[in-house]
């Protein structure tokens, strides 16, 4: 081999990073809905991505953006990293800049880059995230329990949580927040409850009586907080994740304004739903101030 083509890879363009990234995510988006046994089709009704665009992700064709993997990992129930995850990591990693996955979104406008080697068993996720000046980012309510951490290094950004006002933050600052909570507001959703159960009568008893859960929680809000955040020892409504404080109130609902639900049967299904749609803790959490209420009452 002569001098000049010593250290090219046999005429072989060198890989393009995007492309590897595509085709990580494709791969174990596959493996993660067939282990799941979902459907194309079902998975795209779970996570709002259409089935044509999961099917391109999945076949390494398309380069998914941030806010649409959060999406699908929140329907799959997976930690965001499990997507992108190719390796496993033991004992100390070094990442090299050079070799960390950056996903782009809105154009080049927001970025994010990870901060760690992605692997199953994490729990805890870092990412650099640069944002072009005066650009907006808006993201999905993340999987139940998700918490996360921001920093500003440089700069200043607005961050608005939910239903709370914006807050300001500066070089320097940093703000905790429960990644899981929504923005909608009640009479939006109850809208797309009642269109829903129209077009499908099967859904018409449940859905008069999840209007009535929803109706009841909004006019006794200030004595239902009370109640829970009496009796949940230490932890502020704030700190709660977004599931565990709606199972909460609707319980509490349902302990102290209606009679037509035994006490035992309101803990019992709130502690099967914290269980199966929120942290490995929740059912022991929501049992425990659900019975003191009960006992209180």
């Amino acid at each position: 081999m002569s001098g000049e083509n010593a250290g090219l890879d046999d005429g072989k363009p060198a890989s393009d990073p995007a492309d590897e990234v595509a085709l990580v995510v494709g791969l174990n988006l596959r493996r993660l809905r067939t282990r799941q046994g979902h459907s194309l089709e079902r998975l795209a009704r779970l996570s709002g991505v259409s089935r044509a665009m999961l099917g391109q992700i999945e076949n390494g064709k398309s380069a998914p953006t941030i806010s649409l993997l959060w999406k699908v990992a929140t329907a799959l129930g997976v930690p965001f990293a499990t997507l992108m995850s190719s390796q496993q990591a033991n004992g100390s990693s070094v990442l090299r800049r050079d070799d960390a996955k950056v996903l782009i979104s809105s154009e080049g406008r927001f970025s994010s880059r990870a901060l760690f080697p992605f692997d199953l068993e994490r729990r805890a996720e870092f990412y650099e995230l640069r944002l072009a000046p005066h650009h907006t980012e808006s993201a999905e309510a993340h999987a139940p329990g998700t918490v996360e951490n921001l920093v500003v290094t440089q700069g200043a950004v607005e961050i608005a949580v939910g239903r709370e006002a914006p807050r300001l933050l500066g070089e320097g600052d940093a703000i905790l927040f429960q990644a899981d909570v929504r923005g909608e507001e009640p009479p939006g959703m109850l809208a797309v409850g009642a269109k829903r159960a129209a077009s499908e009568p099967d859904r018409q008893a449940s859905w008069l009586y999840a209007r009535d859960i929803v109706d009841g929680v909004i006019d006794n809000r200030d004595a239902i907080d009370e109640q829970i955040t009496t009796f949940a020892k230490d932890w502020s409504l704030q700190r709660m994740p977004a599931v565990d404080r709606a199972l909460l109130r609707i319980g509490t609902w349902e302990i102290l304004y209606n009679d037509e639900v035994p006490t035992a049967v309101a803990i019992d299904e709130a502690v099967e739903l914290a269980k199966e749609f929120s942290t490995d803790d929740s059912g022991s959490f929501v049992h425990g101030v659900l019975a003191r209420i009960a006992r209180s009452s």
